[in-house]
């Protein structure tokens, strides 16, 4: 998830905004008009709990929550 509250300049004024701005594993970035698991599908970390300790950052539970905070996007 790249942004929260996503809109695009060209969208018509009365067009809602998206629910999120998400950038895909091979970089293309869309859009999720609504926060539903249509669109959006709940993020599991159970498997972290396995981890050794000493592993990578970004693999620990809550990492990406914490990146996407220091770079603002659930403002």
């Amino acid at each position: 998830m790249v942004k929260v509250g996503y809109r695009e300049d060209t969208w018509a004024a009365d067009k809602p905004d998206a629910a999120y701005q998400v950038k895909l594993d091979k970089g293309a970035l869309i859009y999720a008009p609504e926060d539903t698991e249509e669109y959006i599908l709940e993020h599991d970390e159970s498997w972290a709990k396995e981890l050794p300790p000493g592993s990578p950052w970004y693999l620990q539970p809550g990492a990406l929550d914490r990146e996407l905070a220091k770079i603002g996007a659930y403002r």
